[in-house]
């Protein structure tokens, strides 16, 4: 269990994000595309968090919700209609928000830490309602 002051999380709600934070699991994007070698002209916007798989639990999902804790942008934005570039901005502004607190929750002031949890509880309760089954997900890494 993770402690950060009298709120207990399970360890496993933090190991995946963490591992992919500090070995750069998410998409390396080319500068030139803007995304991974793919004609920009090709990709269709982003369907938005509520729309994506299991209501979000995919690399740019986590990045709007990280998005929301850190209040980089509002919880009613959905990212709907996002395009690869402006996506990979918000990586960029959370990837910074991350490394200020040292890529670890237990760095995190109560009221961020508090918010964070609270996107996270409610994202894997929308998941499962959804059919999402995490530890199937970790069989296929």
């Amino acid at each position: 269990m993770f402690r950060h002051r009298s709120s207990e999380i399970p360890e496993h709600a933090f190991n995946r994000h963490r591992h992919a934070m500090h070995h750069s699991e998410y998409p390396s994007l080319d500068p030139v595309t803007s995304t991974v070698g793919i004609d920009m002209k090709t990709i269709e916007p982003y369907v938005g968090i509520h729309d994506d798989l299991y209501g979000g639990m995919t690399d740019i999902g986590r990045i709007i919700r990280d998005a929301w804790a850190f209040g980089l942008i509002p919880e009613a934005e959905t990212c709907a209609g996002w395009q690869a570039g402006a996506i990979e901005s918000l990586w960029e502004k959370v990837h910074e928000a991350w490394d200020h607190y040292g890529f670890s929750v237990h760095n995190f002031p109560e009221e961020l830490f508090r918010r964070y949890v609270s996107i996270q509880e409610d994202a894997v309760v929308r998941a499962r309602a959804l059919g999402w089954d995490p530890d199937r997900d970790l069989e296929d890494d």
